[in-house]
């Protein structure tokens, strides 16, 4: 027999197919772990709340550093 999986959040049965690293299809909750078959999520998806929104600004302060970088570059090879 298989085991009915239920959604955590919004406590709703789901397809049998949905793992780690999926949403659920009715809430939109991003699963990062599987306790059926042990699966964990992996990636820069997985993480949750504060964790992802820290990489999102390390991410935009590297770009904005490059960019101004370039800038420099270019306005110092220019006169």
């Amino acid at each position: 027999m298989q085991q009915v999986k239920l959604c955590g959040k919004c406590n709703r049965e789901l397809p049998s197919n949905l793992t780690a690293g999926d949403k659920c299809p009715h809430c939109g909750v991003f699963f990062n772990f599987d306790d059926t078959n042990g699966k964990k999520a992996s990636g820069f998806w997985s993480f949750t709340g504060s964790a992802r929104r820290g990489a999102f600004k390390v991410g935009i302060g590297l770009i904005s550093l490059i960019a101004a970088g370039v800038g420099w570059a270019f306005k110092k090879s220019r006169g």
